[in-house]
């Protein structure tokens, strides 16, 4: 198997993985990053299965340390 056959994979993996998720375990809020310590403006909670983003909101302020990290 090749590197992009076990990427493809694992795509297909995770798309169906998302689409059946019930998203029951949610993250509590946290800062949405592009890169690390690169915050987007927006603050989310993801589904602790499938790490979909299941609710998002602006967030307001700049947090250099506390539970509010890019994670």
């Amino acid at each position: 198997m090749t590197q992009k056959e076990l990427y493809d994979k694992y795509l297909q993996d995770l798309a169906s993985l998302r689409q059946s998720c019930k998203h029951e375990k949610i993250s509590d809020w946290m800062l949405e990053c592009w890169a690390p310590a690169h915050t987007t403006g927006r603050k989310v909670k993801a589904c602790e299965i499938c790490g979909s983003v299941v609710e998002a909101a602006a967030f307001e302020g700049f947090v250099t340390s506390g539970s509010m990290q890019c994670k």
